[in-house]
């Protein structure tokens, strides 16, 4: 886009430097094409964040819900869109040590299953060693974190 808007003073900047009257009319044109092109995308993005904004993802421990001690962390993904279905979701699952803000684990996960308009998922998930930060612990205490989720990538039906 840089490059483009670049391009377009240039040739505008030497059209003057020619003619006025085509100068003007180039002006013209560039500020009719990025008019065209600057109000859908705004406007595109304004409404797929909005959509995005609607999906809550969080992270926990719960013994009760997931009963495998291999897969202790509960991830919930609500989708809380009341038109459309996710199709696709990928997200950071973190680990913080509590009572520190560093991130002592980092796994990159996704979910394709699809979930409706409304629907909450709820994934028990297992550590991955290689995920911890170093230096790695040596015995891996999931109850010594504080566990998050951050959204990268939601994927809506029909979007």
């Amino acid at each position: 886009m840089a490059w483009t808007s670049a391009i377009a003073f240039l040739v505008i900047g030497l059209a003057f430097l020619i003619d006025r009257r085509i100068g003007a009319g180039l002006a013209a044109l560039a500020a009719l094409v990025a008019a065209i092109v600057f109000v859908p995308t705004f406007f595109g993005h304004a409404e797929r964040g909005g959509r995005t904004d609607a999906v809550i993802a969080g992270a926990r421990l719960d013994a009760e819900a997931c009963r495998d001690p291999g897969m202790p962390i509960l991830i919930e993904l609500k989708n809380g869109n009341d038109r459309a279905a996710v199709k696709r979701l990928s997200f950071t699952l973190l680990g913080r040590l509590k009572g520190q803000t560093s991130v002592a684990y980092r796994a990159f996960l996704r979910e394709d299953r699809v979930l409706a308009a409304g629907e909450t998922s709820k994934i028990c998930h297992a550590l991955l060693p290689h995920a911890f930060a170093p230096p790695r612990p040596e015995e891996i205490i999931p109850g010594n974190y504080d566990w998050s989720v951050d959204l990268s990538l939601v994927d809506f039906a029909g979007a």
